[in-house]
């Protein structure tokens, strides 16, 4: 249930535009980084899914290599598409 959770909220999530690319100029360079999030944002459904039917298969260790990947994959897209907390 948590995977399909996650994965609902990760295709949410793929339909907005972060605040950094917002505040960007227009032009090639924002549409270039919407484009680099929405594709992160399909990577990450993916792994989602992974986890799902490594779990169903009750192969639990592919779930926590794949959750190990997630959290990379989250601390670099918040590092690239998130502002500091401290701005």
């Amino acid at each position: 249930k948590e995977a399909r959770d996650a994965q609902m909220a990760t295709l949410k999530a793929a339909a907005e535009i972060p605040e950094l690319v917002k505040e960007m100029p227009d032009g090639p360079e924002k549409d270039k980084a919407a484009n680099v999030y929405r594709t992160e944002m399909g990577k990450l459904f993916l792994q989602f899914c992974e986890v799902e039917e490594s779990f169903l298969n009750n192969d639990l260790e592919a779930v926590k290599s794949i959750v190990d990947k997630l959290k990379k994959m989250k601390k670099e897209g918040h590092k690239e598409f998130m502002k500091d907390e401290d701005e």
